[in-house]
């Protein structure tokens, strides 16, 4: 129920008011009447009423007076004016005073229900919109660690550009990034689905008592056996001693085995992607340093080395071409990587090399894990299996072995799976991009040369494919591109202009984020890896 005030210096009008109109029928109960404003100021200063109705020329405290003090007091109040007053500018300046609404007396029966029925309606919304407000807070709240943490899972592992909608949510969420360190920590699988998580669960747990009061951080949990943190430190001694009291701990209370990496000191959100790389070649050092290990990315900066991400592109390309199915592609993406790792005059360094090859084995089995039209036990993916083959393995040579063994057959169920889903407008508009990906290629042309409308040849090629018809020629064009830079001597423009793109400006800018380099680059990388003819 809905509480009113009468106020009105005539004893009569409050009367008839309050017997007449079926206020319960309303959804509202009057709670009090009064003669005077300074008796309405006390009776609604008392309970607080929900609907005031209220005169205007009253003695000693007049109606604009007392919606001027009352408005203050109660935001949400509708204060309902019944006046016999009728110069507009009087009546003007009450609404202006936030009056809800004006009834001339003598008002009709009617004309009054009217205007509280209207009111009513008002507060019930207003009171539904307050619950569902503190509803949407209490959920926001409860879901605010997960927000939080897929933010941070983006940043580390999908590596989204820091951008100033990022950089809002990160401040909403009270992430601090000034100066700090990513930590790895892997922890040794167990067969027991349950007890691994179980066991994860209380490693995070023992960790987290560790460090909470030494300084802030997040927890990432990147799925598997491993768990990430960022912590708001940079003074490494005392990390390490805390790492080497979690993992004692570890190995007494749960009887495992946990190993740590740290990365060097990042200073914006931009670079966590970065730090989270780092922290993934560390922990790979453990196959050499052992299990239980500290590993401190900046202890493995060895001087005469090139960085390994100078051929990540290579992997890149490999996963490309397996999503789409293209057995060929594949191929040659593991020849580029076999003759890199084969190279004995290369000056990479072998525990990057290795560590690089397995991580490109690991990121097919999590592909075919994850993909739901994939069985890992159709491929003999089994995962100890697949980890003990890994271990046993000494040479690159076997490596390469085992990434073929695993690449030949995914890429070609991808593709019988991409063929059988294809009809045949879809291919007719796939033919008709790679035979004019040179020309200007628009979805009014495709949908034209298929017969079909805009609308439905742009979703059932996102169905059918898993990319949208911009991307799809995208793919062709650079493919072109790269086959053009690998060999001719063309110059950039006119390589764009060939494949279509004819602002070379942002044909640079497209190959970059397609490629991971610029066309430049690739050339370059290419002649020295000796891949261009």
């Amino acid at each position: 129920m809905f509480k009113i005030v009468i106020i009105d210096d005539e004893p009569m009008v409050r009367k008839g008011l309050m017997t007449v109109i079926n206020w319960e029928a309303l959804g509202c109960k009057v709670i009090g009447e009064a003669g005077n404003g300074v008796e309405g100021l006390e009776l609604i200063y008392a309970h607080h009423p929900d609907i005031i109705l209220t005169d205007i020329n009253m003695p000693e405290v007049d109606g604009l007076r007392m919606i001027r003090e009352v408005k203050g007091e109660l935001e949400n109040a509708k204060i309902i004016i019944l006046t016999g007053y009728r110069d507009f500018d009087y009546i003007h300046e009450a609404m202006q005073l936030g009056a809800y609404d004006y009834l001339l007396k003598p008002s009709k029966l009617d004309e009054i229900v009217k205007v509280v029925k209207k009111a009513v309606l008002e507060l019930k919304y207003s009171v539904q919109m307050e619950s569902n407000q503190r509803e949407w807070e209490q959920k926001f709240k409860r879901a605010l660690p997960v927000l939080k943490e897929k933010l941070l899972r983006d940043l580390l592992i999908n590596a989204y550009p820091v951008d100033g909608e990022v950089l809002e949510e990160l401040t909403a969420y009270g992430i601090e990034m000034e100066a700090y360190r990513v930590i790895l920590l892997e922890i040794d699988n167990t067969s027991d689905l349950y007890n691994r998580h179980l066991i994860k669960f209380g490693i995070i747990n023992t960790f987290e008592e560790l460090i909470s009061d030494a300084f802030k951080y997040e927890k990432v949990d990147v799925g598997n056996n491993r768990v990430s943190f960022i912590a708001n430190a940079i003074e490494l001694e005392g990390i390490i001693a805390m790492l080497e009291e979690m993992i004692r701990l570890c190995e007494n209370c749960f009887k495992l085995t946990v190993t740590a990496s740290v990365s060097t000191v990042g200073t914006s959100p931009d670079v966590l992607s970065k730090k989270a790389q780092e922290v993934l070649t560390a922990i790979d050092y453990s196959f050499y340093l052992g299990k239980g290990s500290i590993i401190l990315y900046e202890d493995l900066r060895l001087v005469g080395y090139e960085d390994i991400s100078t051929i990540e592109p290579l992997a890149l390309n490999m996963m490309r071409a397996i999503k789409l199915g293209s057995c060929e592609d594949v191929e040659q993406a593991i020849l580029e990587i076999e003759s890199v790792t084969k190279q004995g005059d290369r000056t990479y360094h072998q525990v990057d090399l290795k560590s690089f090859i397995v991580r490109c084995i690991y990121d097919i089995y999590n592909f075919v894990l994850v993909d739901s039209q994939l069985n890992p036990t159709d491929f003999d993916l089994e995962p100890v299996a697949l980890h003990e083959e890994i271990q046993i393995a000494c040479q690159y040579g076997d490596l390469i072995l085992i990434l073929k063994r695993i690449a030949s057959p995914v890429t070609e169920a991808i593709h019988n799976l991409k063929q059988s889903g294809i009809n045949n407008i879809i291919k007719e508009a796939m033919a008709y991009i790679n035979e004019n990906y040179s020309e200007s290629v628009t979805l009014n042309d495709l949908s034209a040369v298929v017969n079909v409308s805009t609308y439905y040849l742009s979703r059932m090629f996102k169905k059918e494919t898993g990319l949208n018809l911009t991307e799809y020629l995208n793919e062709v064009r650079l493919n072109a591109a790269k086959n053009l830079l690998l060999n001719t001597d063309l110059k950039l423009y006119e390589i764009g202009e060939r494949v279509g793109i004819s602002d070379p400006h942002y044909f640079s800018r497209l190959f970059k984020k397609h490629v991971g380099q610029t066309p430049t680059q690739f050339k370059e990388m290419s002649v020295r890896l000796g891949l261009s003819t």
